[in-house]
Formats: structure tokens, C-alpha cells, sequence
């Protein structure tokens, strides 16, 4: 049976007080019985309450609760829960709260100081009417609300100066059943909401509504609703839902993330693929982090985007698209949407034109994506600085006519080219009205086309950039590092790299300017570089410049050859011609590239100084007597010019004089030229010298210095003939002071007279490669010679001699005794037929090389003769005694003279050595007149059996065999 249980109602009266306060301690309590309080407070001062509720109501029957809090000032609630508790299971609950406060902080309905409600199978209203100003509806301060069952909760606020609604992050709502929540404006939750069940949200009903949300509402599905006002909806925290705005132009305000708006349609979209929103007209994106807003092929909106802050894009529908971009980040895309805070514009597939108004920018990315899209400043009535690293897939970008206008490059290397005035293109970017270009600050190329030419200048920024001028004559002023102008065509700085074209190329560089990267006039009609404006010192590198056909210096004007085999000819005085192709004037020194340098001075030139550098350079002297003082290692003076670095020098047709300062040193070859009389003189030298002839040419004398110097020989057949003590000749050299001899790599044949060697030691320079021999035969006085202990008279010692050719026995007959040798030394690649005096090089007392000489005639001859196995060169002495190293070892070992004949032929009364040396002659037919005796030499022996020094030679009886001039074979040989 229903009936009322319990009814309180109190009526108004004037003063300051509560309708009705259940204390901390009071309960209410039923068991099926309904309640209803209803409770009018006082309405003077502040914090009259129509119902204080702190203690406890129980019951599961209904339970209504009515307050109207009267006219007072602040705090005038119409129900405070004020840590109260409501326990009900079963009956429905109504809260219906109202205020008439006139000031301050007058609520419908306040849940307070941990208030709770606990309501299982129930219905929950609670309705809250605020009056005053900044006064709530119905105001969850701190409370819980839980409910059990199948439960429904109603809350609607009304609000006066505030919030229809407000959630604190204090207050909890939890329910598994469906929650509505009805706002006459706003509702701000920063509490917790969750339900099993559907959670709705309408705002606005009255007027402008606004939803605020800070925590995320955890429901089966949330539903947020506009009305007829303006409404905004803003999230702090993700959250999915569905939001429809309603009849006004509303707004959704998304949270501090990095979002993604999507515009499905007209007004309607997804945000962040969780929030699908439809009658939505403007969009806002975070405080902070970048947004993106991409709209679909139907998406479009009526009011605005507002990316706020961050850096946000927006990216535009597939159309054919007109973006006005009106201020700094806003602007609009024509028939789609009104735009600001937008610092990224994306186009999509089709052609986009985004057109600039005067002062307007945008800070980040302009991307044409796909299509033919086109950057418009036709209306800026101000200079204009545009900068394409911040473009991406744009094909056309129009400057302000008559305006100073700067175009800077996109991020990359880039190649421009300037087909017309202030015309052009830099990539696939086509550009007009710009009159200065800037390059990337990477690597830039700028071509100069026929017509082209800029009002500005290109400044190439950072990198290492280049120029190339068009197919005229062009005039370039170099004014300062990497900076100039073309004649009548445009100015330039920061460009490391200039190129002309097919025609004449002139750069003239003033005081102090340079060019730090290469020069190419690209054609050979006369290009020129002219330094002529310089009174500083210039330095031109040849490997930075390519066919440039004259170089005119100024102030002190080193020029650098390229790392290449160069001939520079100097033929007048500071001038000259590289290669045959570079002319050179008023160029003061000159240094050589890392490769193969000759430096040829002509007689009437001269140079400050030259610096061969790297590699292997040569100097050669003018056709004059010339003197060359050296002084350090391949560094000197020939005659007035310096020179170092310099591994070769080279005479000239007349006398050139080489004079070795103390430390001075040639690592190269020195060759004295085709003129008489040349000489090298150490004699200044303290330091022992040693001199290779291998790197000497043309040198007649050759003067040692006053320490103990070596002279070694070239790897030739050489025969030294000893004039003195350390004097000589060998082959065209005279020497003098050298107190060691060394021989070359082939047979060397040293040859002694009476008082004549050296101090030193005598290297025959290899062991078995050669035959190298001691020549005594033309000495009369006694001679001792050892082959291996290298005891040899005439020296100090010897090494790697292989024979030694002994003084003739005065006593010995002539007609007995063979008068000379020929010694075999090693084969040749010289192919001749032996015919009758054929001799290679012969020498007599004369130092000069002579012919054609008969056999009574010679005194030091090597000649040529063919064998089975080859040519061979043969050296005949003029004595048959020798010592050879088989002959030491093996015979003869305690012997110092042996007239070895054994296994010899004689022919003309001479022995041709066989078998006991490097190479045999065999037997062959021999150019000879005369006689022929087979003689036989018969040796003293000692008991031991070794022979004696005495030796007697005995004639055979063998009938004398007349030979005729024609060659014939020989057939006579010695005896054992």
C-alpha cells in the first residue's frame, strides 16, 4: 500500500537560516515508506540552505527532495549535500534544488564534502536551477553517485553565470545503467563517468553551450548533443564518442595531442578515427602539439579551421583547388574552408594555385603534391623573399612585378637556369619576376640562357656553386672572394665555380679578389684571365683552371701548374708558354704540378723564381754559357734565377758549369747539353760525395770534393783508364779527387799505368752478373794482385773483380808468347756479322771515341763478335797473363802470376780466353794476317806439385801454317 511516510515542508520566513538540516549524526530511515522533504530557507546574508543535508537517508520506497533557497546574497543553495549519504534500493529518487541568491556561488543543487548516493534499481533525477551570477545548475563538488541494477540517471542543470553542469575531478558517477545529462549551457566534466549503459550529453539548450571534458567518460557509448545555440565542444583527453552539433555553427576544440581531423563531408568527420562529429562548423585543433585537418572529396566546412597552436597542415580535397592565403597563416581555400594558424598547405592530386595577398606568409610547407600547382605574389605591393625549401611538388612561382624580389632554392642540388629577364627555372620550378636568386646552400648550378639576365644578383649561398655564362662574348669583374659581375648581365657572390661559354671569356679581377673554386672559359677563342688590377700577391692554381688561353698577372704573381707533365717555356722576362697553349705575362714566379715538370728558360728569360714542387722536374738553361750555383737538395741558382725542387738539370749548346755548395744535391740527372767542356765541381763539398754517372749526361770533368768520394759508373761496358792517382777517364768523363771507384751493373775493365789508381777502393759493382777485370798490361814497373783478399796494387783495396790482367814478362819472347788477350765479358743484343776491325768503342791516350782503328793500332778496345749462343762483347788487353777467379781457386791457387793458356785458341799472337769465364767464344771464323805458333807453356813445380812463378814457353813442332786475308776457321789450340 502506497502512502507518504514521512512529509517535512517548511514555509519562508525573513532572516538567516536552512529550510531543513539533517545533522552528521540524524538518519532517516524507511523500509518501503516514501520521503519527502521539502525544505524554503531564509533570504538574508549568504549560505542559506532551502535543504543541509549531512547526515543519512535510507529507504526503499521513493524519495523526493525539494529546496528552494530565498533571496540572499552569496552561497544560497537550494540543496547542499554536505557530506550527506542517500542509501535506496527500489523506489526512484528526485533532487530538484533551486536558488534565488542574487550574488555569488547560489547552485541548484551542490554535492559536497564527499557526499554519497547509493541507489540500486532505481530511478536518479536531480534537477538544479542557479540563480545570481557564477552560479551553478547542479554542482558535483566532491561527492560519489553509484548505482546498481537497472538504473537511470537524469541530471539537469540550469545555470546563472556559470555551468549547467559541473563534474570536479573529485566527484565520481558510476552506473550500469544509462546516464543523461541535460545542460542549459555548459557542462564541464573533470571527473569520472562510467557506465555499463549509454551515457548522453545534451548542451545548449537555452543558449551558447559549451562541454568541456579533462577525464575520459568510459561508457557502452557517449553521445554528445547541440541545440539551437552555438556550441563548442572541447576535449582535453582522448576519448571516443559521437558528437552532433545542431542547429548553430558550432565547434569542436580538440585536446593536446597531435590530432587528426578528417572532413568526410559537409560539416562532418572523424577526429582522431575516435570522434565521429557531423553539423560541425568549425574545427580547432591543440594548444600545443600539430594538428593535421585532411579533407575528403565532398569534405568541406562553413566556418573556419583554426589549427592554434602548434604546426599544423592542411591538406585539401582532390579538386582542381584556389587557396588565398589573406595574412600570416590564414587564408582560405575557395568553396571549401576559411583557414588560420595553418602553417603547412597540402594540395592533393589536382592542380592547386595558392594566391598570396599583400603581407600575407606562411611559415611551414607549402606541398602541391600531384598536378600542376602554382605559387601566386602578383598581388604583393612589398619586396618579396620566397624561399622554396619550404616548397615541395610546386611548378610555377610569380613574383611582384617591379619589386626587388628574392628567390631562394629548395633543399638540394640544384641546377637554374635564367632564360629571360628575371625569368627562369630552378628544377622542375618555373619562375618569373624574380630579380636575385639564392642558392640552397648545398650545391648550385645557375646557366645564363641566351636571353637571360637578372635586375639582382645570384648569391649561391652555401655549398660550392657555379656559373655559366651564355653563348657570347662575356666580361667578367671578379670584385672580391668568389663575388663580381657579368657585364650587362647580373651580379654575383658566393659562386666558387665560373664557366664561359663558346665565344671569348675575359675575367678581370680587381685588387684582393679571388675565385676559391675552378675557371673554365670552355672554348679556345682567347679567354683570358687578367690580374693586371692586383698589387697584392696573387697565387694562381692551374689545376682550377681549364682552357683559359692567356693568364695576365699583377703584383707579385705566383702561377701553379697543373698535377699533370707540363713544359713551361719562359721566353722573356716574367712571360712565357705552358704546354704551347697558355701564354703567360707578368707572371714574377712559377711553380710546378705533382707530376712531370720542365721549366726551358730561353735566353732572353727570366723569372723570380720557380718551385718544381712534386714529381720528377726538369730545368733547362738558356743557350748561353751558364753557371749553376747549387746550394741545397735540388734547390740553386742558375745563373739570376732561383730555382728548388728541381730532381733534373740540363745544359745548354755551350758551356754550363754545375758548382756544388756544401750541402747541395741533385736526387735526379744532370746532363750538361751538347756543349764542350762541361763541368760539375764539388770541390766545396766537406761532406764525402757520392756521384752515380748513371744520372750524369753530357758532363766532361767532374771535380770531387775534399772529403773521400766515390764515383760509380753507368750500367754500361765501361773501361777506366787511370791517368793518376784518383784522376781518369771513363768513357767521356774525365774525374779528379774521387778516391773510390765503383763499377755498373754490366762488365767494367779498369785499367792501370805506371803510378796512376786510387787512394781508395776499387768495386768492380757486381759478382757474377759481369766479367770485371784489373788491366796491368800497360804497366812496367811490379805489380801484386789477389783476387780475393782484394790486395791489388794501385789501390787500397778491390771487391767483385773477377780477372786481373797481369804485366807482360820482359824476358819472354815475343815470337813464344802470345801478346795480348781478349776476354769475353757478356752477351749483347748488338746483332752484327763479324767482319775485320769491327770494334763497338775503342780508346786510346785520346779521351774521345774513335773507329775503324787497325789491330796495330788499338791500345783499349771492346769490339763486338757473334756466337752460337749470341753476340758478346770482347775486351782485348795487351798482355796474355791473367789471374781469374778459377784460376786462383782451382790451378794456380798459390800463384801471383799465370799466363793461363790452357783451352785457349792463339790467333795473330793472341789468346782468346775459354771456358774458365763467364761466356766462351767458340770456335769461328777470325779476321787475321800473319803467323801462327802452337805453343806450349811449361811451369817449374814444386814437390807438392804447385807450380813455380818460372815459366818458359815452348814452341811446338808444328809445321807454320801461313793464313791469308779471308776469314777462316781456327784450328789451333794450346796445351796443358
Amino acid at each position: 500500500e502506497a502512502f507518504l511516510a514521512i512529509h517535512f515542508k517548511t514555509t519562508g520566513e525573513n532572516g538567516n537560516f536552512s529550510g531543513i538540516l539533517i545533522d552528521e549524526n540524524a538518519s532517516i530511515k524507511t523500509n518501503t515508506a516514501d520521503i519527502k522533504l521539502e525544505g524554503i530557507s531564509g533570504n538574508i546574508g549568504d549560505s542559506n540552505y532551502g535543504i543541509h543535508h549531512r547526515g543519512l537517508i535510507q529507504t526503499k520506497g521513493n524519495l523526493e527532495l525539494i529546496g528552494r533557497a530565498k533571496r540572499g546574497d552569496n552561497n544560497n543553495v537550494g540543496i547542499l549535500f554536505d557530506g550527506g549519504k542517500i542509501l535506496s534500493k527500489n523506489g526512484s529518487i528526485t533532487i530538484d534544488g533551486t536558488s534565488l541568491g542574487t550574488k555569488q556561488a547560489n547552485d541548484g543543487v551542490n554535492f559536497a564534502n564527499y557526499s554519497q548516493l547509493g541507489i540500486e534499481n532505481s530511478k536518479l533525477s536531480i534537477r538544479g536551477i542557479a540563480s545570481g551570477t557564477n552560479s551553478t545548475g547542479v554542482n558535483f563538488d566532491k561527492s560519489k553517485i553509484e548505482t546498481t541494477g537497472d538504473t537511470l540517471i537524469e541530471i539537469y542543470g540550469k545555470e546563472s553565470g556559470k555551468l549547467g553542469i559541473s563534474l570536479s575531478e573529485d566527484s565520481k558517477i558510476l552506473s550500469q545503467g544509462t546516464v543523461l545529462f541535460k545542460a542549459t549551457n555548459k557542462m564541464h566534466s573533470y571527473g569520472h563517468i562510467v557506465s555499463r549503459g549509454s551515457v548522453h550529453i545534451d548542451i545548449g539548450l537555452e543558449k551558447e553551450g559549451q562541454f568541456v571534458l579533462t577525464r575520459n567518460i568510459t561508457a557502452k557509448d557517449l553521445t554528445l548533443n547541440g541545440n539551437e545555440f552555438n556550441d563548442t565542444f572541447y576535449f582535453d583527453c582522448p576519448q571516443r564518442c559521437k558528437i552532433i552539433g545542431g542547429a548553430g555553427q558550432n565547434t569542436l576544440i580538440a585536446a593536446n595531442l597531435s590530432n587528426k581531423f578528417e572532413i568526410k563531408d559537409v560539416n562532418s568527420g572523424l577526429l582522431n578515427n575516435e570522434i565521429t562529429f557531423s553539423q560541425i562548423q568549425n574545427l580547432k585543433g591543440s594548444n600545443y602539439n600539430d594538428d593535421i585537418f585532411i579533407f575528403s572529396l565532398k569534405g568541406k566546412v562553413d566556418g573556419k579551421v583554426d589549427g592554434n597552436g602548434g604546426k599544423n597542415t592542411l591538406k585539401a580535397p582532390s579538386h582542381d583547388n584556389l587557396w588565398v592565403i589573406t595574412s600570416e597563416d590564414t587564408g582560405y581555400i575557395r568553396g571549401i574552408v576559411n583557414f588560420r594558424n595553418i602553417q603547412n598547405l597540402f594540395g592533393n592530386d589536382k592542380n592547386d594555385t595558392f594566391r598570396f595577398k599583400e603581407d600575407s606568409k606562411i611559415n611551414g610547407v607549402i606541398n602541391g603534391f600531384k598536378g600542376y600547382n602554382v605559387l601566386d605574389y602578383s598581388a604583393f605591393d612589398t619586396d618579396l623573399t620566397l624561399d622554396l625549401h619550404k616548397v615541395e611538388n610546386i611548378h610555377e612561382v610569380i613574383g611582384a612585378n617591379n619589386h626587388k624580389n628574392i628567390l631562394i632554392g629548395p633543399e638540394d642540388v640544384n641546377i637554374w637556369k635564367i632564360t629571360d629577364c628575371n625569368k627562369g627555372q630552378v628544377g622542375a620550378i618555373k619562375f618569373d619576376h624574380f630579380q636575385s636568386l639564392v642558392g640552397s646552400g648545398i650545391n648550385d648550378v645557375f646557366y645564363i640562357e641566351a636571353n637571360g639576365r637578372l635586375d639582382g644578383e645570384i648569391n649561391g649561398s652555401g655549398g660550392d656553386n657555379s656559373l655559366f655564362a651564355s653563348n657570347r662574348k662575356n666580361i667578367w669583374y671578379i670584385t672580391g672572394a668568389n663575388r663580381g659581375f657579368i657585364e650587362n648581365i647580373l651580379t654575383f657572390s658566393n659562386i666558387q665555380n665560373l664557366y664561359g661559354n663558346e665565344n671569348e671569356d675575359i675575367f678581370k679581377f680587381t685588387n684582393y679578389a679571388f675565385i676559391s673554386g675552378k675557371i673554365d672559359g670552355k672554348s679556345n677563342l682567347n679567354n683570358i684571365l687578367d690580374f693586371s688590377k692586383h698589387t697584392s700577391i696573387v697565387s694562381i692554381d692551374l689545376n682550377k683552371i681549364d682552357n683559359i688561353q692567356k693568364i695576365i698577372g699583377g703584383g707579385k704573381t705566383t702561377l701553379k701548374g697543373k698535377d699533370s707533365d707540363n713544359t713551361w717555356d719562359i721566353i722573356a722576362e716574367n712571360a712565357g708558354l705552358l704546354n704551347k697553349a697558355i701564354a703567360f705575362l707578368n707572371i714574377e714566379n712559377i711553380v710546378g704540378g705533382s707530376k712531370k715538370d720542365i721549366f726551358a728558360i730561353q735566353k732572353e728569360g727570366s723569372m723570380g723564381y720557380i718551385d718544381g714542387s712534386n714529381g720528377d722536374n726538369t730545368l733547362q738553361s738558356p743557350q748561353m754559357d751558364n753557371i749553376w750555383n747549387l746550394y741545397a737538395l735540388n734547390e740553386g741558382v742558375l745563373n739570376d734565377l732561383k730555382f728548388k725542387n728541381i730532381s733534373n738539370l740540363k745544359g745548354s749548346t755551350n758551356k754550363d758549369s754545375f758548382y756544388f755548395e756544401k750541402e747541395a744535391k741533385i736526387s735526379g740527372k744532370i746532363d750538361g747539353g751538347l756543349g764542350k767542356d762541361n763541368i760539375m765541381d764539388f770541390s766545396k763539398q766537406i761532406a764525402p760525395v757520392s756521384l752515380d754517372l748513371n744520372r750524369i749526361e753530357n758532363v766532361s770533368t767532374i771535380i770531387g770534393g775534399k772529403n773521400t768520394d766515390t764515383l760509380i759508373g753507368r750500367d754500361e761496358n765501361n773501361i777506366w783508364l787511370f791517368s793518376s792517382f784518383n784522376e781518369g777517364h771513363v768513357q767521356d768523363v774525365d774525374f779528379i779527387g774521387f778516391e773510390n771507384i765503383k763499377g755498373g751493373k754490366q762488365s767494367d775493365v779498369f785499367v792501370f799505368r805506371d803510378n796512376s789508381g786510387v787512394s781508395g777502393v776499387i768495386d768492380g759493382g757486381n759478382d757474377g752478373i759481369a766479367l770485371n777485370i784489373l788491366d796491368y798490361s800497360l804497366c812496367t814497373k811490379p805489380i801484386s794482385a789477389d783476387i780475393y783478399s782484394g790486395e791489388s796494387a794501385n789501390t787500397l783495396s778491390t771487391c767483385n773483380i773477377q780477372a786481373t790482367v797481369l804485366p807482360n814478362f820482359k824476358s819472354t819472347k815475343k815470337n813464344h808468347m802470345a801478346s795480348g788477350l781478349e776476354i769475353p765479358l757478356k752477351q749483347t743484343q748488338f746483332d752484327v756479322d763479324y767482319y775485320e776491325d769491327n770494334f763497338v768503342k775503342f780508346f786510346e791516350s785520346s779521351p774521345n771515341l774513335k773507329y775503324d782503328f787497325g789491330s796495330e793500332k788499338f791500345r783499349f778496345p771492346i769490339y763486338v763478335t757473334n756466337t752460337k749462343n749470341g753476340p758478346i762483347y770482347v775486351y782485348r788487353a795487351s798482355s796474355p797473363f791473367v789471374i781469374t777467379n778459377r784460376t786462383a781457386k782451382a790451378i794456380y791457387i798459390n800463384s801471383t802470376l799465370s799466363p793461363y793458356l790452357a783451352d785457349n785458341r792463339v790467333a795473330d799472337a793472341w789468346v782468346r780466353m775459354k771456358n774458365n769465364l763467364l761466356t766462351t767464344i767458340n770456335n769461328q771464323k777470325l779476321a787475321i794476317r800473319g803467323n801462327l805458333d802452337q805453343i806450349h807453356a811449361v811451369y817449374e813445380r814444386e814437390e807438392s806439385g804447385f807450380d813455380q812463378p818460372n815459366v818458359r814457353i815452348v814452341p811446338q813442332n808444328i809445321k807454320d801454317k801461313s793464313i791469308k786475308q779471308r776469314p777462316r776457321p781456327l784450328h789451333y789450340y794450346s796445351k796443358n
